[in-house]
């Protein structure tokens, strides 16, 4: 099945999830383990195994952008396309609810974090920190000490973080990964908190030096932001977006759309580069991205360097190896030494949904598509209208419970979050001896006993 057929059937409602697999027997290896599962597992254990995902061919995916969208039967292919592309990128940016769950979620964590590292600082880096982000994405911290200089310092460091975030009830699940080059804590946040994706590093993050870098090519470049959100969307659509898991990195992607805007391949005119919305350009510039990157790229030969603004040969840079010779080779924007896409083992499979997409809208029909051209090659998963739709709810939720501004001045107002504070009794009736020879000499004292004829530790209970 080729990569677009996968979203072929998505109008067709969400089939349940297939089954788990015959039950393994006590004692049998588990693929994975580094032993003999037995009888007894965790509650956590047992839920990631039942937990099955539901193929993308199977889920229901919607076009939600195309609401507000008029038709218009004058409209060109191209327009229409480029309509298209600027109603999902308005749709799919942060909106102020989420804004507001991921930095709620960043201060609670930094709180924790800081009580641990006293002279460090927690950073946020990444797609969150240039508002290139989708809904599902990843937040991306990193807590920068000169407390914590060894591999090993790190790894007992990001225990340490684990058992203190889990203290703080701030996590739903979290994971020490200690396997990649650099380890790094993968956690969800508690359900109140929106249940988001965080990932935790210490030290020698070069993404917190990149965020300027990146923003001002977003100040000079105005179809950057764009063209990016789309392309994420659609590796992320079919898994390829991640380099954990040999897919396309949201830092790697950012570096291939500025190198083909500042490189111009298809020799555009300057005002498709430049005004994309006054020219109506950004269907032709994401056509243009799709077939250089998917044919006319030449991977063998050379590596994008954007801080060079063009292309460099893999031999000057010594990464030429010619048994993959096939794979795509990208300079840090901070360190140009480093290769930021080595991790990319999937590259071909990148290149054929991008030569596959570019065919699919290319030979859209806008009568047969109903005037959905994008819809052809991109539309999102239930799953990820719905968390959009918590992450709202939460944010109402909130609002709904923070206190007033007018009642937050305790001090001066005389008032509390509960309503009007009362004068205490000591303040407005000071204690003096000769009011009760009983009683000792006390700031604290308490009024007066009233007269009784009962004396008794408990109160007189009536006759019946």
């Amino acid at each position: 099945m080729s990569l677009l057929a996968r979203i072929g059937a998505s109008a067709q409602p969400a089939l349940p999830a297939p089954p788990a697999g015959p039950a393994r027997e006590a004692g049998e290896f588990v693929q994975g383990s580094s032993r003999p599962r037995g009888r007894k597992r965790k509650r956590m254990d047992r839920e990631k195994e039942e937990e099955v995902l539901v193929p993308l061919e199977k889920q229901p995916l919607h076009t939600p952008w195309l609401k507000g969208l008029a038709v218009s039967e004058n409209t060109s292919k191209e327009q229409r396309l480029h309509d298209e592309i600027v109603a999902f990128a308005s749709y799919i940016l942060p909106t102020q609810h989420e804004i507001r769950a991921r930095d709620s979620l960043v201060s609670g964590i930094r709180s924790v974090l800081t009580r641990r590292f006293r002279n460090g600082t927690v950073n946020v880096y990444g797609s969150v920190s240039t508002n290139l982000c989708l809904p599902t994405g990843d937040i991306d911290l990193v807590v920068e000490t000169p407390e914590i200089e060894t591999a090993k310092e790190k790894g007992d460091a990001l225990f340490q973080i684990r058992n203190m975030l889990s203290r703080a009830g701030l996590v739903s699940s979290i994971f020490v990964n200690t396997r990649p080059r650099v380890p790094v804590i993968n956690m969800v946040s508690s359900a109140n908190t929106g249940a988001l994706h965080v990932d935790i590093t210490i030290n020698g993050a070069d993404g917190v030096q990149a965020i300027d870098i990146i923003k001002g090519h977003l100040a000079r470049m105005p179809a950057l932001r764009t063209l990016i959100l789309v392309l994420k969307a659609l590796l992320e659509q079919h898994a390829l977006h991640s380099a954990a898991t040999s897919g396309l990195s949201s830092y790697a992607l950012t570096s291939m759309v500025i190198s083909m805007l500042q490189t111009n391949p298809m020799q555009r005119a300057a005002e498709v580069l430049e005004q994309p919305l006054e020219s109506k350009s950004f269907g032709t510039l994401l056509l243009d991205f799709l077939k250089y990157y998917a044919d006319d790229f030449p991977y063998e030969t050379s590596c994008i360097s954007v801080p060079s603004g063009g292309l460099v040969s893999k031999e000057s840079k010594g990464w030429d190896d010619a048994a993959h010779a096939y794979k795509l080779a990208i300079e840090c924007l901070v360190h140009p030494e480093n290769d930021i896409a080595k991790a990319t083992g999937k590259i071909r499979a990148v290149r054929e949904l991008f030569r596959e997409s570019r065919s699919a809208l290319e030979n859209a029909d806008m009568e047969a598509t109903k005037h959905n051209l994008l819809g052809t090659v991109l539309r999102l998963p239930q799953e990820t209208i719905d968390y959009r739709e918590r992450l709202r709810r939460l944010g109402t939720t909130s609002e709904n419970r923070a206190p007033r501004a007018q009642d937050t001045s305790y001090g001066s107002q005389g008032t509390s979050y509960y309503g009007p504070r009362e004068t205490s009794y000591r303040r407005s009736q000071p204690y003096h001896q000769d009011q009760d020879s009983r009683y000792p000499r006390a700031r604290h004292a308490l009024p007066p006993r009233p007269a009784s004829s009962y004396s008794g530790p408990y109160p007189k209970r009536p006759r019946t």
